[in-house]
């Protein structure tokens, strides 16, 4: 099969972590097919120059990573009063290259992962070139679709108009249903683990769940507003009263990191805090294998893999009970789960975690068993029986 995926949300040199886990499917199908992809990054004029997308002017228009081809094409993007513009400028973006690609070798499909918008832009090219698409959804493309104007019509626009929908959770499914999609056309493919991954996560632990060196709560994602990384402060404030000892380690960044240590000083805690910034994917085993339980008390979510990534580590989790959450934590021998937004009930479970013993070999056990391949497999598989 041949296939080009499009989908800005992809690693880049100004971005290594950035669609990891679309890396790792598409890396797993390009072993079972022919796959090409397009990743856009914005481009924004120099003579305004913004930090944040000067610099994509170090990403090459051309590379290849792990054998898989990727092209890097420029999208202009103007922040907040375009946003309801950039479907149609991704389109604009993605039109050549594309065309080049199709012309060396029609692709018997376009696969896009990102519903808005990089799915509507190539159902639109779908329709150009006049091949098959099939849109896979990760969350926050579908999740917040009511929170920008008009989002919400052109993911729905979007969905009813692919070929064939992908989801990572049955709980997004549910969701791009809710958008007025036919059912039959959304499968749900979930998120795996590879051996690699799965070989750092069985190293040396350091003193894990019911060690006797402290406790440590760890936070792995993007700090920003839908992960809710203030609540978990809060939380962790509260949790000081019972636990003086105790330290929370923030993994990732983004725009919350200012008001994450101002607010870390205002509550006086800031020497129980550490913010270690974002870190390369293949060493977040590291972390999570000296820490007591992982915390992740999002607003929203698809399928987190980084639930699966600690469970791998033998780390316990205490999550919201949001999106595709209890599809992985599905009992308490796993992780305790909570509502959103309630950091009384997150301070709460952390204290329960954190005294409870944990049968690690369980927590490793409920891991395994899917891999990257397995994801490959049967996307691909969606996408030849959506082309039939």
């Amino acid at each position: 099969m041949r296939l080009i995926v499009c989908s800005s949300i992809f690693p880049n040199p100004a971005e290594p972590n950035k669609g990891i886990y679309i890396y790792k499917t598409v890396r797993a199908m390009a072993e079972l097919a022919d796959v090409a992809v397009l990743a856009p990054v914005p481009y924004f004029p120099k003579a305004v120059p913004i930090a944040r997308y000067v610099r994509y002017a170090q990403v090459p228009g051309q590379a290849a990573l792990d054998g898989v081809r990727i092209g890097y094409p420029r999208v202009l993007v103007t922040p907040k009063i375009g946003r309801p513009l950039y479907g149609l400028s991704y389109a604009a973006g993605l039109v050549r290259p594309l065309s080049r690609l199709v012309k060396a070798g029609r692709p018997q499909a376009l696969l896009a992962f990102w519903a808005y918008p990089d799915g509507f832009a190539t159902v639109l090219l779908a329709r150009l070139f006049k091949l098959p698409v099939v849109v896979g959804a990760r969350g926050g493309d579908v999740n917040d679709v009511d929170q920008h104007p008009g989002r919400r019509r052109m993911v729905a626009w979007t969905f009813r108009h692919c070929d064939g929908a992908l989801a990572v959770s049955r709980a997004l499914g549910s969701a791009i249903v809710n958008l007025g999609v036919d059912s039959a056309k959304v499968k749900v493919v979930p998120n795996g683990l590879d051996d690699a991954y799965l070989a750092q996560a069985a190293g040396a632990a350091g003193p894990g769940p019911g060690g006797s060196v402290g406790r440590t709560v760890l936070y792995c994602g993007r700090l920003s507003a839908e992960k809710d990384p203030l609540s978990l402060l809060e939380a962790f404030r509260r949790l000081l009263t019972t636990r003086p000892d105790a330290r929370l380690t923030f993994l990732g960044d983004g725009p919350l990191r200012p008001r994450i240590e101002a607010l870390s000083a205002e509550l006086g805690i800031t020497g129980r805090i550490t913010l270690a910034g974002e870190v390369r994917h293949d060493q977040i085993p590291s972390y999570m294998r000296q820490a007591d339980v992982l915390c992740l008390p999002s607003l929203q979510e698809g399928y987190p893999n980084v639930l699966l990534e600690a469970l791998a580590c033998g780390l316990p989790v205490v999550a919201t009970d949001v999106g595709g959450v209890s599809e992985i934590v599905t009992d308490e021998s796993l992780g305790i789960l909570v509502r959103a937004g309630r950091p009384d009930e997150l301070a709460l479970a952390l204290e329960t975690a954190l005294s409870r013993p944990w049968d690690r070999q369980r927590l490793r056990q409920a891991a395994h068993g899917r891999s990257w391949h397995d994801v490959a497999r049967e996307t691909l598989d969606f996408v030849e029986r959506t082309i039939r």
